[in-house]
């Protein structure tokens, strides 16, 4: 699926200065983008589970492996786009598997949703929910629901509503804890089948908020 190749040459001046993640706001599809000055990491992973992987020096806001790829880094102020030209796409295509693709928009990932920042607020949430503070439990899942869904897998967003909707029928409101699963709705009623690579998790999570949704009342 990937080839060897050359990474190549100077700074664009517009790129980040210092190391920076962007995410794409896709739940069905995940990609990552990391720039360090002039190195980039990019992976991106299809909706049946191919993936994606480059790396190296961009210059002049384009990356060429000197076999034919070339990749074009369009920079806003929180966001870049990755981008490949026609007479690029066969070469390029070497770098992926079927169906797969590093071409999107890919934006600034807040703080609190980088991994490190994740798993600190997931011990917290599971302190004060094994402490049956539950108040405090919704307040901290919320907090991260609203500053990251946008950023997560389908999986992740399930599994946040979730610890979100329990944690509000603990705290002895159903109202809120129906309203939490509500996005899930279309999922529930099995408009939806997740392809092999997290078939597994997406059943689970999906059998979870089933679960939840009843006890909440709905």
């Amino acid at each position: 699926m990937n080839k060897p190749f050359a990474a190549l040459l100077l700074v664009a001046a517009a790129l980040p200065v210092c190391a920076q993640t962007y995410r794409s706001q896709n739940p069905y599809t995940s990609g990552e983008l990391t720039l360090n000055r002039s190195r980039f990491e990019a992976s991106a992973v299809g909706a049946s589970g191919n993936l994606c992987q480059i790396s190296g020096r961009v210059r002049q806001h384009i990356w060429r492996d000197g076999n034919g790829c070339e990749v074009h880094f369009k920079t806003a102020k929180n966001s870049i786009t990755l981008s490949v030209p026609d007479h690029a796409r066969e070469a390029c295509s070497a770098y992926c598997g079927h169906n797969a693709s590093f071409e999107r928009t890919y934006r600034k990932l807040p703080t609190a949703c980088t991994e490190q920042a994740a798993a600190q607020t997931e011990r917290r949430f599971q302190t004060a929910y094994r402490g049956k503070r539950y108040g405090d439990a919704v307040k901290i899942k919320q907090q991260y629901l609203n500053r990251c869904d946008s950023f997560l897998h389908i999986t992740e967003q399930m599994r946040a509503r979730n610890d979100l909707a329990v944690s509000h029928k603990n705290a002895g409101n159903p109202e809120a804890c129906r309203r939490t699963l509500q996005p899930l709705a279309e999922h529930m009623a099995g408009g939806f089948t997740a392809p092999p690579v997290y078939r597994e998790s997406y059943e689970r999570e999906l059998q979870h908020a089933r679960f939840n949704l009843k006890a909440c009342g709905g």
